[in-house]
């Protein structure tokens, strides 16, 4: 067990603790303590010291309570909680914790009064409720979820990489001690439930709440409630209904219907876990889902082109059509030869005797020719028109299966 540090003052800048880490400079100041830099010369790993100040100390139950701070975020092994590697107090009576150090922004710089792109906002929160969700398992309720208690770095080249802190007015459920108090009002007033703005009993569901106005803080650029006065605030938290988002600004009506059901005035009606906020939000990734495509077959003219195209699938289509015009005004010739032919002189000798005929043409055969050559010539242009509309039968069923694919 690492021994407690020695803190002689409250100005650890150049102290040497834990052996081997030198406080190199005084990170912040606030009404219970300071926070100060760390660095161990060997490996250069940089640790956050955070101290009570005497003042502080005084009091048992803000001593009690910031080691239940350090024994709370102890508990949790989250990456986006930020984690704590010792805690104690020294022979002088100071309280320390030692914390991982992390170099980032403030979600609150970057919120303040302007606008966040909503897919970064919507990465932002995932992280935060995965946290918070490992949290509410364990039974922890951090009470006190606001932009100035999210830190946003950069890890293994992940932007936007969220870190959670300040876990000091966290309640954790089966508790032994009870360090809060019914009647009293803990949190920042334009994050606070409902229930907290009234000083009720809490559950995880408020802290749901604090993350849907956070949510709604970064898609508008606008807290939900504003007022001169915290009471005022506290007032319009526990009854009066949020401006819906999109009053503010465009956006996707999923995603305010997510912020709103956070922030409903009744626990009940929320996400009753983080885990079921957390859904909500990834099924934001997922296509939303289009109405069916007309599937209706169609039946398509028969034009030439279709012709076309047939003769095209069925390349012997228009020489069979050909042959069979021609074919059909022979037969014809032939059938209605009689009278009107006769043998051009004789057949040599050795040669068989098929005749050249001399065709002498009249009026009566060609009106016997005519006649039949386009009756034949209906059937072929019926036929071709039967096997036109098996195309475009098989047209359409191409086409409908390409649609089925497509839709």
């Amino acid at each position: 067990r690492m021994p407690a540090p020695s803190m002689e003052s409250e100005n650890l800048v150049g102290q040497t603790l834990f052996g081997t880490y030198t406080v190199t400079e005084k990170l912040g100041e606030g009404a219970m303590g300071n926070v100060y830099l760390a660095k161990q010369a060997q490996t250069g790993q940089r640790i956050a010291i955070k101290v009570l100040n005497a003042e502080a100390a005084q009091h048992q139950e803000t001593v009690a309570r910031f080691l239940r701070e350090a024994r709370v975020i102890s508990m949790m092994t989250h990456p986006n909680v930020v984690r704590v590697f010792i805690f104690g107090e020294t022979k002088s009576g100071i309280s320390y914790m030692a914390m991982e150090h992390v170099d980032g922004m403030p979600l609150e710089r970057i919120v303040r009064n302007q606008k966040m792109d909503g897919a970064r906002a919507i990465g932002i929160a995932k992280q935060m409720l995965d946290a918070i969700g490992e949290a509410h398992d364990l039974g922890i309720m951090h009470r006190d979820l606001k932009p100035e208690n999210v830190l946003l770095t950069t890890w293994r080249g992940q932007k936007d990489y969220v870190k959670i802190l300040d876990f000091g007015i966290a309640k954790v459920q089966n508790a032994n001690q009870q360090l809060t108090q019914m009647g009293i009002v803990y949190g920042t007033p334009a994050y606070m439930s409902p229930e907290q703005a009234q000083a009720l009993e809490i559950d995880r569901r408020a802290d749901i709440y604090s993350l849907g106005c956070m949510l709604y803080e970064m898609i508008t650029g606008e807290i939900p409630f504003d007022a001169k006065t915290n009471l005022k605030i506290l007032e319009m938290q526990a009854f009066q209904k949020p401006v819906p988002p999109s009053e503010h600004t465009d956006v996707d009506a999923r995603l305010e219907a997510i912020i709103l059901q956070a922030m409903a005035k009744a626990p009940e009606n929320r996400f009753q876990t983080a885990q079921q906020m957390l859904d909500a939000l990834k099924a934001l990734d997922e296509p939303v889902e289009q109405p069916p495509a007309d599937r209706t077959r169609q039946e398509l003219p028969i034009t030439f082109q279709m012709l076309n195209d047939l003769a095209v699938e069925k390349p012997w289509f228009w020489p069979a059509a050909l042959i069979a015009v021609v074919g059909a005004i022979v037969a014809s010739w032939a059938l209605n030869l009689g009278e009107h032919v006769h043998v051009l002189g004789e057949v040599p000798s050795g040669l068989p005797h098929i005749g050249l005929p001399e065709v002498k043409w009249s009026w009566e055969l060609i009106g016997k020719l005519v006649p039949t050559a386009f009756a034949m010539f209906v059937v072929i242009l019926a036929q071709s028109a039967a096997t036109s509309r098996a195309y475009a039968a098989r047209y359409n069923e191409r086409f409908s299966e390409n649609t089925d694919l497509v839709g």
